[in-house]
């Protein structure tokens, strides 16, 4: 196949791309009838797990519009996030850098100006760059867009969505960071309230079944279906104005449900986001299903490689282009994550593979703690009153451990909740030790570091309630950063060298 250059108008930037291009399209199901790098739109929910989702299985949640999306692109079944954290894990994906390395690990720090986000690279290759919704990145981050709409957005995030897609520019390339605030606690008026099937619902056997907990888990699946409908309105637009085509469309999370256990945890509810990936002109074959192993830091160097730029060297993710043409392609080995202070004092890392994870905890004196919004709601509350009263079982009581074991390692295809500790198991000691090191390899390579002097807990454990009234939610009496000792905010690594 002959290279082909691109040209974009009066700009005179030029990129010689069809190279790539092709060796996608050798594995596509079908060919894309113009070599073009594609428009990017980055749907991101938050607080919303991966198997909260139609297209994953869930039947008590109402998604049509990204299960149509899943129909006609890639579902992956083992994408994950580096922290089950709002901010941090924003500041991660827009960067392509662990958490630690972004100088912005813990809840409410702003992602510093001289950190290089993907938006920043392709604004500066002439793309329209534009968020909507939920920011929670900092002032300084704002420079890499040329519009930010982050007032007025509505009780979901959303409200503002429509009108940045209207600012695109005529036949200018545009990358879209739309962010809803759904479906974070706490639960307001919302036109989707009972659309919930609450019939179908499955909740996880660390919770307490009852009529609370239920109704609770009812009003996150209708804040996931009002996110759903502004998917579908924001999709309707670009087809409308001919965008859709050539835009390659990514959904995923922050951070996992906002439920006990799930929010903040490296258990699979609170690290593994849902991930579709749709293109309709692109090479993605159509009702995809891919079990590779992904890393949202892979996001940024994946993109800039799809819009024909050289990833920047500060990404330390790793291209996962050709999985988008071939579903059965690995990627990685090994992906990593972190739990950094969110409300409470917190240090954990794991490692996972296909079938293992692997966590490590640096303060296991502490119960396990979630976020403050989850501990002030109902399921959380319901547990606190079955604990006051004695009457927990084995499974729910695991949420008022004290202390917490130093290691852990469950065996994900038995143990999809991640109930069973395997680490002591004779049968498992070599793995345990093989990622151990692994682990102790990463923190090495990327300069992480553990503080002696943590952020300590700003909340109440069983209420939820702020320890410091007087002061405002962002106003933190924050410890030794983790990575601060190290610069790890200046470090150049690559996650390949540990694969």
């Amino acid at each position: 196949m002959a290279v082909s250059v691109i040209h974009w108008g009066k700009t005179g930037w030029y990129m010689a791309c069809a190279v790539f291009y092709a060796s996608l399209m050798l594995v596509s199901c079908r060919h894309a009838p113009e070599l073009r790098a594609p428009n990017i739109l980055i749907f991101i929910a938050d607080d919303v797990s991966f198997n909260d989702l139609g297209a994953y299985g869930n039947r008590a949640v109402s998604t049509p519009n990204i299960d149509r999306l899943a129909s006609r692109g890639m579902l992956f079944t083992r994408a994950f996030l580096t922290t089950s954290s709002c901010s941090p894990s924003r500041a991660s994906i827009l960067s392509g850098r662990y958490p630690h390395n972004t100088g912005a690990p813990e809840l409410h720090m702003p992602l510093p100006g001289s950190v290089a986000t993907l938006a920043g690279q392709l604004k500066a290759h002439q793309y329209f760059t534009g968020a909507s919704g939920k920011w929670h990145l900092g002032p300084e981050a704002k420079k890499d867009f040329h519009a930010v709409y982050d007032t007025e957005i509505g009780p979901g995030g959303e409200d503002r969505w429509l009108e940045l897609v209207n600012q695109i520019p005529d036949g200018k390339p545009f990358f879209l960071w739309m962010a809803s605030l759904d479906a974070h606690r706490g639960w307001g008026e919302n036109p989707f309230d009972g659309s919930a099937k609450l019939e179908n619902a499955l909740l996880p056997p660390y919770l307490v079944p009852d009529s609370a907990t239920v109704a609770d888990f009812g009003h996150y699946y209708d804040e996931i279906a009002r996110f759903d409908h502004y998917v579908g309105e924001v999709l309707k637009v670009l087809k409308a104005r001919e965008m859709l085509e050539n835009t390659l469309v990514f959904i995923l999370a922050d951070n996992g449900r906002p439920f006990p256990r799930d929010k903040t945890r490296m258990y699979d509810s609170g690290i593994q986001t849902p991930l579709i990936a749709y293109w309709e002109n692109g090479p993605i074959p159509k009702g995809s299903r891919s079990d590779a192993l992904v890393s949202v830091i892979d996001l940024a160097p994946t993109i800039s490689r799809l819009c024909g730029l050289l990833p920047l060297d500060s990404f330390q993710g790793m291209d996962f282009s050709e999985v988008l043409g071939n579903p059965e392609k690995e990627h990685r080995q090994f992906v990593f994550a972190e739990h950094n202070w969110h409300d409470y004092r917190a240090y954990e890392r794991m490692v996972r593979t296909a079938d293992f994870l692997y966590i490590e905890n640096r303060t296991p004196e502490g119960r396990m703690s979630s976020a403050a919004d989850v501990h002030a709601g109902p399921a959380f509350q319901q547990l606190a009153l079955g604990f006051q009263n004695g009457t927990l079982n084995p499974l729910q009581l695991k949420n008022f451990a004290q202390p917490n074991p130093r290691s852990e390692l469950y065996a994900v295809r038995q143990d999809p909740h991640q109930l069973n500790n395997l680490v002591g198991d004779s049968a498992h000691l070599d793995l345990v030790r093989s990622l151990a090191r692994k682990l102790r390899e990463w923190q090495a390579l990327t300069a992480d570091s553990a503080p002696v002097n943590l952020t300590g807990d700003h909340y109440d454990f069983f209420t939820g309630q702020s320890l410091f009234p007087d002061r405002a939610y962002d106003q933190i009496d924050r410890g030794e950063i983790p990575g601060a000792s190290g610069n790890a905010v200046s470090l150049v690594s690559k996650d390949k060298e540990l694969q």
